[in-house]
């Protein structure tokens, strides 16, 4: 199963962004980054690694990028599309304050909107 297409993830940063949002986890990918795990083995690493990743989205040098709000919210929604493209007990994770499933066309999106998700999924993390 491939990537969603979304240019602002191609590139230097993009290429780090998806091999740190699968090394975060742990999911198996191949070079052209398809995901090799399974929903099975993709579900166990993220309960496994729920507050480790929760820690990274808020404690990562998003500065280092060259668009920093950009690239956080990037890698947040590449993290949900993993659990979307394999339907990762979406609805079971929400109920238990999982990480929030937000789902969205960020070219669709204005500025204000776009923040308004991020502080809304950030304030879930600081507060699991």
């Amino acid at each position: 199963m491939g990537w969603f297409g979304c240019g602002a993830l191609d590139g230097d940063d993009g290429m780090d962004l998806r091999s740190e949002v699968f090394g975060r986890i742990g999911v198996k990918y191949s070079e052209h980054y398809d995901i090799l795990s399974t929903p099975d083995e993709i579900t166990k690493l993220l309960d496994d690694n729920q507050d480790n990743l929760y820690d990274w989205i808020k404690d990562y040098d998003w500065k280092q990028h060259r668009n920093p709000g950009w690239q956080q919210e990037i890698y947040i929604q590449a993290l949900l599309q993993v659990l979307l493209d394999y339907d990762v007990n979406i609805s079971e994770r929400g109920k238990k304050g999982g990480i929030p499933f937000i789902v969205n066309d960020q070219w669709a999106k204005s500025d204000k909107e776009r923040k308004e998700e991020m502080d809304i999924l950030l304030k879930a993390v600081e507060a699991s």
